[in-house]
């Protein structure tokens, strides 16, 4: 979505699902590019890099787990 000249934002969902008898860790790796700021988020992220970061998603057997942020990004001209 296009707030203006050089503001864009986004709204994720990633869904995940699990068909084993047991819960698993799922890394969930997400490229931003530059100058961006997670504004939302349903889990926690570590940032790995300037343009890099990283869910850690547990997801129940034979279950669903689910993931949402939002990012802005602001281009200066």
């Amino acid at each position: 979505e296009n707030f203006g000249k050089g503001f864009y934002k986004y709204e994720y969902k990633i869904k995940l699902e699990n068909q084993k008898d047991e819960a698993v860790n799922v890394i969930v790796k997400e490229n931003l590019g530059s100058s961006w700021t997670i504004t939302k988020n349903s889990l926690p992220y570590d940032k790995k890099s300037s343009s890099e970061i990283e869910f850690n998603v547990n997801v129940p057997a034979k279950g669903e787990a689910e993931v949402t942020y939002t990012v802005e990004y602001r281009y200066y001209y």
